[in-house]
């Protein structure tokens, strides 16, 4: 799997498409929490903490839940709660897809991201948002044709999960246990396989790390 550095992400939240709102903040999720793309759609609003700014995660890998990883909280930063608070507060979201999200009380259960045609989206649709936005900056390019005559890109939804391990442990230099349990790593090895012995080569040319 390839890792893209922080500038290139920077570069991607230039170009996130239409609607802007929600793509950025799809993008900016992705990066700076690390989690899947499936565990990013399953987000619903009441898994959120606007005050701590943190998500609670329900695992994409684990089905145990009495497993210490099968829920996790994930942190955001500030830029992050600002789009959150135009887009669930200031009823962007609401606006862009007028379904019923509400409980039998009155709150809101739906999920936080929505298309304009369902109240959900999938992650083969949050992952072609990254892969279109780093089309339109510059940065993807077609690695190969599979057996199905699919098109796969270099940086896709997942390319930002890599990054965003690979930033913390080989760049802020944090504590790996720390990492994988943010990551919701099964194992404490996944983790280890994205220590690079040469990042000044990953920031340059990308680094591919193995699952």
């Amino acid at each position: 799997k390839i890792a893209i550095p922080k500038e290139q992400v920077e570069e991607m939240l230039e170009h996130p498409g239409n609607p802007a709102l929600l793509k950025t903040l799809i993008i900016r999720l992705l990066w700076e929490t690390g989690i899947r793309c499936s565990e990013l759609c399953d987000i619903r609003i009441r898994d959120i903490n606007r005050d701590k700014q943190t998500i609670s995660i329900n695992s994409g890998k684990i089905s145990d839940p009495e497993h210490d990883l099968y829920t996790r909280p994930v942190t955001y930063s500030d830029t992050t709660d600002d789009l959150l608070t135009q887009w669930v507060d200031f009823g962007d979201r609401q606006a862009h897809c007028p379904h019923d999200v509400t409980d039998e009380d009155g709150n809101d259960a739906g999920k936080l991201l929505l298309t304009d045609q369902k109240p959900y989206c999938r992650p083969t649709w949050v992952s072609k948002v990254v892969k279109n936005s780093a089309k339109r900056a510059g940065l993807n390019e077609p690695l190969y044709v599979d057996g199905g005559d699919k098109t796969r890109w270099m940086i896709t939804g997942h390319t930002l999960r890599h990054s965003h391990i690979s930033y913390h442990v080989n760049v802020l230099d944090t504590p790996i246990m720390h990492v994988s349990n943010l990551a919701g790593h099964k194992q404490l090895s996944t983790t280890q396989g994205y220590v690079s012995r040469d990042f000044e080569q990953t920031l340059e040319h990308g680094h591919k790390f193995h699952e």
